[in-house]
This record gives C-alpha cells, structure tokens and sequence, in this order.
C-alpha cells in the first residue's frame, strides 16, 4: 500500500498543480546550462557535442524532464534541499507532498560576441564587431519528483533585455499512463521543430537557415504603376518562442509525440481573441541510442574516450503548424506550414536534410496568397574532440504568383547559399566558432555582372 501511495501521491498532486497552473498566465524555457554539470557533476560533453548543440543523449535528458536514464548510468545527481520529510508521503493528502530545490544556485551565464565582415552585390563591404552582442542568464534545476524549470533571459544591444523561454514541466502527471507517455510543458518555450536543425538548442554556427529567419512581413509587394508598396503585419517566424501549452511523450522508447497550443501575440497581450498557434511534431529513432536515453538491452550509454557521445541512428521528423494571424482588416486570416527531416548518425558524422513549405492565405490584405519552400541540408563531422567542420547548404523560394497576376510587379524572394564552417572547443565551455557564407549570384544589371555575396562571421561562446 505505501509503495502504490509512493506512486501515485505524487501524480496526483503534480495533476492537481497543473489544473491549477493551466488557470494562470504563465511564462516559461530554455535548454542548455552549465548548472546541470555542476549538479551531476559531469562535463558539458556528457550531453553537447559543442555547446549549445545537444548530443542525442542531452536530447533526452531534456526530454526525461533534465534527469539522466532512468538505470542512473554515467553520473550520480547531487542530491536537492528537501521541502518536507519523506513521512509527508505517507500522510498525503493530509500533508503537502515535499519537493525539493538544489543546494547550489542553478544559475548559469552565457556570453556571446560577433564580428562580421559583409560583402553584398554592390561590391560594397562592411564589418561589425560586438563584445558582447549578446549576454543569456540561465537558470535550470528540477523540482522535486516529476517537476523541472527553466529560464532564460537574454540582453542584447538592439532589443535590450528580454525573456526568451521560461518553463515549467510536469513529467508523468497521469499516474494510470504508462512512464514517459505523457508530459505537460507550460511557457514561453522554443518549438523545436528539428532536432539537427534547431536554432536554439541545437545550432552549430552563427547564422540560420532562412525558414527561421524569414517572416511573412519581409515579402513586400510593388505595383509602380499605382504607387503603392504593401507589407504584411504578420512578422511571426517558426521556430519563435511563444506562450504555449503543450503535451509530449515517447512510446516504446523510440518514437515521440508532441501536440502544443500557443499563443502568437505578444506576451503582454490579454486579448482573448489574439492569434493562435497549433503545432504538432513526430519522431522515429532507428538504431543507437534510444529517445529515453537507453539502449535496447537496458544498458545506460558511455561517452567514447573524448568526451562525446557517438551514436549510430538514422532519425525521421515531421511537424506541422496551423496558426493564424492579425489581417490588415482587423480580422484574422489562417497560415499553415510543414516540414519533413531525415537525420544521419554515424559516429563523428551527423548529417541531415530537410525540406519545409508554408503558406499563408491573405497576408496583405489583397485577397492573394503566398507560399515559402526550403530545402536545406547539413552535415558535420567530428575532427578531434575538441575540432569539428560543418557545411550547410540551402534553396529559398518565396513569393505570390497571384499577386504578380493582380498586377504586382514585385513580390518575390529567393535565395541560396553555401555555409561552410568550423567549430573549435578551447575549452568544453568556451566555444569559438568561424562561418562562411557565399550566396548566389545577383541578377545581372545592363553593364555587367554583380559579386556573389559573401560574408564571414567568427562567434565567441562562453557559458559558465
């Protein structure tokens, strides 16, 4: 009896806590933390290839709500500050089921400083240097059984100070469910669309790929014939952090769900009628390391003699995303966007392809639609522990052919580029990170030919 109390008190509870959660404005995570090193006493390559960029183990440590497989394979965890006795479980409901908070402050800080040397089609140059460009203050810890958090502030020159993700999750709120089918993230939190490619958690360089950075309101349409240029208001981009809710979970260790409702207007915004976001996401792990961060024998996994993980896996991902967003009329009209990955593990190689369409219905008020298309991929390969190269390449195409039929002259977007790179550790915590960009070709004016653009960025990462 005491032993189905131990269980299922604290499902209860923790399900008791999110109807209560559920009720309230919220706000919410992020991912990667030197915080979690110094409570399970390990290294950052435990779950980074090169920080930020998660290993698949990392990747289901955040998954398993930050705690590592569940046979406690690699690393013991520093043990929390208790709220409450042990004996408190056996008087549930009659106590408060106790909690924990961590001994040392789960506070971590991130520093990142940019120079850019920027050559466009006009054969003019240009060069920025910022230290810092941008200043991240994480703080990561669990909460006792089944509870996790995470915060990140971000201060950068341009926008200031800022909170980018703030989380809460509750890790099996359902105590007649299977372990791990179901959790419950509430906050302001990163989509994570793909794992290989996400702009947050897992990027190796400086730049992203073009779907991320684009928005419906950077395709402006022309009619020089009217004298009008129009511009939609809806800015929003995928991979944007936002207020949401959402319910995730693995089946048979190697299959993930995640369905998510979030909220598209700004945090402050307590219109109830404000745009809406539905995203759902799939995944398939074949070989390697499991989602839950196992293997099929039940063995815990082992880092190589560097330091990192090196898996063998091939990795299916899909999402899709239904949302909405604010017309020029006042009103409201629907976007949607899918994308489909394959992701390549094979030791120190990790390579991956993608390919992602969005379409808006009426983002000008003009009754036409438009449509965005990438193809992208990337790979990376581990040199030495501490030396890894990277190449991505991409193929953007963004525009309305019904507007040009509506008489618009201008409404088009495309782009390609080439990113080589490198990534080097000079310390497991201190990154330093070289990308080059090469861009298509302009288009040809009457007298000649215009320069590809071209631009090389180097990035200082430091997080301690």
């Amino acid at each position: 009896m005491r032993r189905v109390g131990a269980r299922v008190g604290p499902r209860v509870a923790t399900l008791f806590a999110v109807a209560c959660l559920t009720t309230t404005p919220t706000t919410a995570l992020a991912y990667r933390t030197p915080s979690f090193a110094r409570q399970y006493r390990t290294t950052c390559s435990t779950c980074h290839t090169a920080a930020p960029k998660l290993n698949m183990l990392g990747e289901a440590f955040r998954l398993n709500g930050y705690r590592l497989p569940d046979n406690g394979a690699l690393i013991k965890r520093e043990a929390g500050l208790p709220l409450g006795d042990d004996a408190w479980k056996e008087l549930w409901p009659r106590a408060i089921w106790p909690g924990e908070i961590p001994v040392v402050p789960p506070i971590s800080v991130r520093i990142q400083s940019d120079a850019v040397v920027r050559r466009g089609s006009e054969r003019a140059s240009a060069w920025m240097f910022r230290f810092p460009s941008e200043v991240s203050l994480l703080a990561a810890t669990t909460l006792g059984e089944g509870v996790n958090a995470f915060l990140e502030a971000e201060w950068t020159p341009d926008r200031g100070l800022d909170v980018v993700q703030a989380r809460v999750g509750f890790q099996d709120p359902l105590p007649f469910l299977p372990h791990r089918a179901l959790n419950l993230w509430v906050g302001k939190q990163n989509p994570t669309l793909f794992t290989f490619a996400d702009r947050k958690i897992d990027q190796m360089g400086r730049l992203a790929y073009y779907w991320q950075e684009f928005g419906m309101a950077d395709l402006r349409l022309s009619d020089p014939e009217r004298g009008r240029t129009l511009q939609s208001a809806n800015a929003s981009r995928l991979p944007d952090p936002q207020p949401a809710v959402e319910f995730n979970g693995l089946a048979g260790g190697r299959a993930y769900y995640s369905v998510a409702i979030a909220q598209v207007a700004d945090d402050t915004s307590r219109d109830r009628s404000a745009p809406m976001r539905a995203t759902y996401k799939l995944r398939y792990k074949w070989g390697g390391l499991r989602l839950d961060g196992l293997y099929d024998s039940g063995r815990g996994p082992r880092p190589n003699g560097g330091g990192q993980l090196l898996d063998r896996a091939v990795v299916l991902e899909h999402f899709g995303q239904l949302a909405s967003a604010s017309a020029p009329d006042g009103g409201n009209y629907a976007h949607r966007s899918f994308g489909v990955a394959v992701r390549l593990l094979n030791g120190p190689l990790d390579a991956g392809m993608g390919a992602v369409w969005r379409r808006d219905d009426d983002p000008w008020g003009t009754g036409v639609a438009a449509d965005m298309t990438s193809v992208f991929g990337k790979a990376e390969y581990l040199v030495f522990p501490w030396l890894i190269g990277s190449l991505r390449a991409e193929r953007f195409d963004a525009g309305s052919p019904a507007a040009r039929r509506a008489g618009f002259t201008r409404g088009t977007d495309r782009r390609t580029r080439v990113a080589p790179g490198v990534v080097m550790l000079i310390r497991q915590n201190i990154r330093l990170v070289a990308e080059g960009e090469l861009g298509a070709p302009a288009r040809a004016p009457a007298d000649g030919i215009r320069p590809r653009p071209v631009i090389f960025g180097m990035r200082l990462d430091v997080i301690f």
